[in-house]
């Protein structure tokens, strides 16, 4: 959340931001930091266990309305969440280059650290593979 602290803070300043950030559940809504969200700005809260489960970030970020013109994307999150549906709604139906956006799975759910590391070697050897 710290980075995402300071591009709003930088964005307030010079551009516009559209947001969407999913916490695990409506219990946590007293966790919804006090952004600084610029004038051209839309900043939604999405609650995975309120009814969108999986998918809920993916879906929100869908549903926004895009600015017309060049953008960049900060998705850093849940591995599954941004490495597979994310990320190929980005590059593929959004047609951004990879200059636009900044992409990162932190953690998978389930997972330990270790187990995370695994996941992330595995998927990174076979997208340097190519498709089967």
């Amino acid at each position: 959340m710290p980075t995402f602290h300071r591009w709003c803070r930088t964005l307030a300043l010079h551009g516009a931001l559209l947001a969407s950030i999913a916490l695990a559940s409506p219990a946590f809504a007293a966790d919804e930091p006090d952004l600084p969200v610029p004038a051209k700005g839309e900043l939604v809260f999405v609650h995975r266990s309120a009814g969108g489960g999986e998918g809920a970030l993916s879906a929100a970020v869908q549903a926004l309305d895009w600015p017309a013109g060049r953008v960049h994307v900060f998705a850093h999150g849940e591995a599954q969440e941004i490495m597979h549906q994310l990320r190929p709604y980005l590059f593929g139906e959004r047609g951004l280059a990879r200059d636009q956006v900044s992409v990162s799975g932190y953690w998978r759910r389930g997972r330990t650290e270790e187990g995370f590391r695994e996941w992330k070697s595995d998927l990174a050897r076979r997208e340097a593979d190519g498709p089967a």
